[in-house]
């Protein structure tokens, strides 16, 4: 009968546990993307399941930002957010349009952590928050900063940003062509793709008036539709203009086939109307699409109470989605 030695199995065992304490932790390789709750406003956290380089034995996936609310939940929402996930770097800042419930946001993420890249459609706003947006974005130290998406970063409608070589993401339209009533138009729209799986980003890319008839179909949902049709089936949509009637139309949802819809909504009252519409809601609910909302909560509150508690994430693996769900 073979005998062994508790004195060398013991040293046996540490060597063992050395040596797998020493190697390299398996990367998450999950795409994590998740709408921050800014009231009425969006705020679109991504972070990628890959760092750009192929060959390295480090694991650092991209961290991009996509809009922040006006500069006030920015700085109270946004900013400590950020900050309890450990971010300590962002990739990549994208403002979708200069209105003041996207862009204002963005300045204090930019004093606060160290940016690689900043990027805007171009439309120069006369507000004075896009003038400090501008500021903030030109003096940011050793970040590059693209003051027309196209053609400065990407050249041309239908390009692909590079977030990573298991990411697919076409910037789908980037208009600084417009004028002060229809800067939404101007939004940047963007579809990523992680296999199997993806999600459209509207920023607040319109459809219609909004007393047209939802089967009308005009403006930039129009272009999409005539030039990307087979490109714009997407798992997730992020909803436009907060469900706003003016965008969401019929033939652009016949051609998107979203499973799931996100909208960013904040119990904000705009003359009688609260977004989202009903009218949208209830669109969404006949085509049997799942709604997250970020004012699921917010119903009995005032809109400058509504930020923070309604987060939603969506945590996808290649050509799968993990979850979809609320924050606690």
């Amino acid at each position: 009968m073979l005998k062994f030695s508790k004195y060398i199995a013991i040293p046996n065992i540490l060597v063992i546990l050395l040596f797998l304490s020493c190697q390299p932790t398996a990367p998450d390789l999950s795409l994590k993307v998740t709408f921050i709750d800014v009231g009425h406003g969006d705020c679109i956290l991504i972070q990628t399941p890959d760092d750009l380089n192929d060959t390295n034995d480090i694991y650092r996936g991209l961290t991009i930002l996509i809009d922040a609310g006006d500069e006030k939940v920015g700085e109270d929402v946004v900013v400590p957010f950020l900050k309890r996930l450990g971010v300590d770097t962002i990739d990549m800042i994208v403002a979708t349009h200069a209105h003041s419930d996207h862009m204002p946001g963005l300045i204090p993420v930019i004093q606060s952590f160290p940016i690689k890249i900043i990027t805007q459609p171009g439309y120069k706003d006369n507000a004075k928050f896009y003038q400090e947006f501008v500021k903030a974005a030109n003096e940011e130290p050793n970040c590059k900063y693209y003051s027309k998406m196209i053609p400065d970063l990407v050249p041309k409608e239908g390009d692909l940003l590079n977030w990573g070589k298991e990411l697919e993401v076409t910037v789908l339209n980037s208009n600084p062509k417009v004028n002060e009533e229809t800067v939404n138009n101007s939004s940047i729209v963007i579809k990523i793709a992680y296999g199997k799986v993806s999600i459209l980003l509207m920023g607040d890319a319109e459809g219609k008036n909004r007393n047209d008839s939802p089967k009308t179909i005009k403006y930039v949902e129009k272009h999409l539709v005539d030039k990307y049709s087979n490109l714009l089936e997407s798992t997730i949509l992020k909803i436009a203009h907060h469900g706003s009637e003016t965008s969401t139309t019929l033939p652009f949802l016949e051609k998107v086939k979203p499973k799931y819809a996100i909208i960013n909504s904040g119990n904000k009252k705009f003359g009688s109307t609260i977004l989202p519409d009903e009218t949208v809601v209830m669109r969404l609910e006949q085509n049997g699409i799942k709604i997250f909302r970020t004012d699921f909560d917010d119903q009995y509150k005032s809109w400058q109470a509504t930020p923070s508690d309604d987060n939603i994430q969506v945590v996808i693996v290649k050509d799968s989605i993990l979850k979809v769900s609320y924050l606690n």
